[in-house]
């Protein structure tokens, strides 16, 4: 049964810039509008591109080299127009979207346009299969493909499109290719020669506004209402997947496989599962960032969003979640960990705790030969009963330990991870 674990704030400092969840990152500067797109090679490096303040014709981009704690910079690229849209085939060599194509070979000190006749939407994308096959979407239904590296461009049309605005794309080898459109989904066996409509709108109110296939025949749509289908069979079938329905719609989604996914949506909020959407877990509630764009993970740990207001946020621990201090006016007589629960688990398990007084407390996952594997918390609180939610992604099948360590109380229970 599906199900969603809501995930409230335990201090909204918790989120921010020493939290080992979700971390808002400071702003590149103060005039960033809007990003809609990123790129990250791994961990540390990666792109960011959008619009300036006091309007989206100015253009915005910059590149880290240290998992976003500094910033270079990008003023001039191409036109005046917002950039849509970022990615890189290597190092070196990248694209960016703006209602041109254009293109860098020597890691974005410049950039050339490659295609100048592109519709410019903050929907556009673009994405590379390997380093010579690549596909962009833009407005008006404007498709193009490259099979050279972007050298050149040629267009590719959805004889069933009319006037309808384009969502995202998913490549998944050099023939196999799926387009979202808000209103259908649509599929390539050959490259864009001729199209199929696998799943179209029930009602008036849906939409999807992102794709994404990880193999031929596994992949995910979402949009509306953070609705969420999963099919197995190239689109043939879909499965309901979806969290506890809201009114916020999913923007963008990114999968691992078809079991590990990651969505940002219109009101802030993140979302993951681990077990093919059976289960999901909203790691950030609405309302805490902005309107999230675009998300990328790295691996099961690492991941990027962006979104409104030049929101940046990361997670380096597959998005650890914290819940609330629970519904108590008592406090707490002595330290106390609870067993978690549930135990045996897989991959996340709650955790809860009291605390008699403020003071700083340290939970961490250890290891059967006493490494620290893992630091969940590590901050000064107040005094109550609390809990939250381990995620154990990236960690081996196996035996661990909580240790809860506050002044000279220590305490540790035992969990079992399975797989």
């Amino acid at each position: 049964m599906k199900k969603i674990i809501f995930i409230l704030l335990l201090c909204k400092f918790l989120y921010g810039q020493n939290s080992l969840g979700w971390q808002q990152l400071p702003q590149i500067t103060e005039n960033v509008k809007t990003l809609n797109g990123l790129h990250f090679f791994n961990k540390d490096s990666g792109w960011v591109c959008g619009s300036y303040r006091p309007s989206s014709t100015f253009q915005f981009a910059a590149k880290t080299n240290n998992a976003g704690g500094t910033w270079e910079q990008y003023d001039d690229i191409g036109n005046l127009r917002i950039l849509n849209d970022i990615t890189f085939i290597n190092d070196s060599v990248g694209f960016i979207l703006n209602g041109w194509i254009l293109k860098t070979i020597d890691f974005g000190k410049t950039w050339i346009k490659v295609f100048d006749d592109f519709g410019a939407d903050v929907k556009s994308r673009i994405k590379f299969y390997d380093e010579k096959y690549g596909w962009a979407i833009g407005m008006d239904e404007t498709i193009v493909k490259t099979s050279d590296s972007g050298e050149t461009w040629e267009y590719v049309t959805i004889d069933s499109l009319t006037m309808q605005t384009l969502g995202n794309l998913s490549i998944v080898d050099t023939n196999i290719v799926y387009v979202s459109n808000f209103r259908s989904i649509h599929k390539t066996i050959n490259s864009g020669q001729t199209w199929s409509v696998i799943y179209k709108t029930t009602g008036t109110f849906e939409e999807f506004y992102d794709v994404e296939f990880t193999s031929p025949k596994k992949g995910w749509i979402a949009g509306t209402s953070r609705r969420v289908l999963f099919s197995e069979d190239g689109g043939e079938n879909w499965v309901d997947k979806s969290p506890v329905l809201s009114f916020d719609a999913i923007n963008n989604l990114d999968a691992l496989d078809s079991l590990t996914v990651m969505a940002v949506t219109s009101e802030g909020a993140i979302l993951r599962t681990d077990d093919g959407g059976e289960n999901w877990t909203e790691q950030v509630p609405q309302d805490v960032f902005s309107y999230l764009v675009d998300v990328k993970m790295i691996d099961s740990l690492t991941a990027y969003a962006v979104g409104f207001n030049g929101t940046i946020v990361k997670t380096t621990n597959g998005g650890v979640t914290w819940l609330n201090e629970t519904q108590s006016n008592d406090i707490p007589n002595s330290f106390k960990l609870y067993s978690p629960y549930p135990n045996p688990f897989n991959p996340t398990t709650t955790i809860k705790f009291e605390i008699p007084k403020r003071g700083f407390v340290n939970i961490g996952v250890y290891n059967t030969i006493g490494q620290k594997v893992q630091t969940l918390l590590s901050e000064e609180i107040n005094p109550g009963v609390f809990e939250l939610v381990f995620n154990a992604s990236g960690l081996a099948s196996g035996v661990y330990y909580i240790s809860l360590k506050s002044g000279s109380f220590i305490k540790s229970k035992k969990i079992l991870l399975l797989r």
